[in-house]
């Protein structure tokens, strides 16, 4: 922003050359002195009207030369009104008293009104100064908000750019592995490689179990997409959470090769108002994060309790832990450490955050990674007093506890 400066104006706008408001002046005197002379009347009259022709040149040129047309607007009073008539000479005390008066009267009026006017001028012209910095001032703002909203259009194109490229090197390395480890055995098994029966059964099982990451890693990358389009809203219905659970751990046992997996659900949990298939993504991909990072012979478990009007679902495992450098950064896009594409947890979070919920990340008391689902419990029109769901007939659907 260039820096404002202004020189203070050498003359006010809108004031007249002092020759101006002179002459005018005494035009005027000698104007009104040559129509009221021959006429026979008061010399109040006149005295009135030679003030007239003052306070118009204190008005074009100011008070100095008020004062001068004041002045000889006296004289000519005094010559041409006050007896004796053509003389300087006044006879009578009453005319010295008039004379003196209008004199007074007449200074005094053209210094007046000669002050106000230049006050007014300055006025005017402090105006009109104002008005032009202010106008320089709103151009000077309008520049920086035209450069600042350039400079975010920026921030946003370059943060654009960062995504894109954290995108192509995740989803390159996300699905290198699966794809390669599926075109090597499946080369090995077009060209007819003779393999024991076991090992042809797991190298089935890596095949099936690569092609489900890979359709995990295509449904995280749609759902962010839609999640970003805001088109993401949650389908609420009477929702068991153990159902879900185990839908979830039945598909995901095949991770857990070195891990165990243990579902501690209390029976008494209620159901919740929220969108089955949203909460299936959600320990779908809290499992995932759990089973990459477990060590072996490690057990990642699985707890849920009530708090309140909250459902609470823990997921911990063994692992290394969240730091707190990083406990934010792993719920963004694309942020993942070790290159991958981190859409899971950021999914996890945007979803239970439409479901009104929350899902925090901390240490658990085994020194490894805890992830707690908060989940607000609703009362629909399935659901009883308690939050569990109800059939047609009247009877309760218990839940269950499931260990795997």
């Amino acid at each position: 922003m260039r820096r404002l400066r202004s020189a203070p104006p050498t003359s006010i706008p809108g004031e007249r050359s002092p020759l101006v408001g002179l002459i005018v002046g005494l035009c005027g005197v000698g104007l009104i002195g040559a129509i009221f002379e021959p006429i026979d009347m008061p010399n109040t009259a006149p005295a009135v009207a030679l003030i007239v022709p003052v306070v118009v040149a204190a008005l074009l040129s100011g008070r100095a030369i008020a004062v001068w047309v004041g002045l000889v607007a006296s004289l000519v009073y005094d010559l041409a009104f006050l007896a004796p008539i053509g003389s300087l000479r006044i006879a009578v005390f009453e005319d010295v008293v008039a004379g003196v008066l209008f004199l007074a009267v007449a200074l005094a009026t053209g210094s007046a009104v000669g002050e106000q006017t230049k006050r007014r001028r300055a006025a005017v012209a402090r105006a009109d100064e104002l008005a032009r910095m202010h106008a320089e001032l709103s151009a000077a703002v309008a520049e920086r908000d035209r450069l600042e909203a350039r400079s975010r259009e920026l921030a946003v194109l370059e943060e654009v750019d960062r995504q894109r490229r954290a995108l192509l090197r995740a989803v390159s390395h996300d699905l290198r592995t699966p794809l390669g480890t599926i075109r090597v055995v499946m080369s090995d098994l077009r060209d007819g490689t003779i393999y024991e029966p076991e090992t042809h059964a797991e190298l089935l099982d890596l095949v099936v179990r690569e092609t489900e990451r890979l359709d995990r890693i295509v449904t995280n990358l749609l759902s962010m997409s839609r999640i970003e389009a805001g088109s993401f809203a949650p389908d609420l219905k009477p929702c068991d959470v153990h159902d879900v659970v185990r839908r979830v751990t039945a598909r995901v046992d095949g991770m857990f090769t070195d891990a165990r997996l243990e579902v501690r659900l209390p029976a008494e949990l209620p159901s919740v108002m929220a969108d089955a298939t949203q909460l299936d993504l959600v320990f779908t991909n809290l499992l995932e994060n759990a089973a990459r990072h477990a060590p072996a012979h490690s057990i990642v478990r699985v707890d849920g309790q009530r708090d309140g009007d909250l459902l609470l679902i823990e997921v911990t495992d063994e692992g290394p832990g969240v730091g707190d450098s990083i406990a934010d950064a792993i719920f963004q896009p694309f942020s993942s450490p070790d290159g991958r594409t981190g859409l899971g947890l950021p999914i996890c979070r945007a979803i239970l955050e439409a479901h009104g919920g929350t899902v925090a990340v901390g240490d658990s008391q085994r020194s490894g990674g805890r992830f707690v689902v908060r989940i607000p419990i609703r009362q629909g029109p399935d659901l009883d007093r308690r939050g569990r769901s109800v059939d047609g007939a009247g009877g309760e659907r218990g839940a269950r506890s499931t260990r795997l």
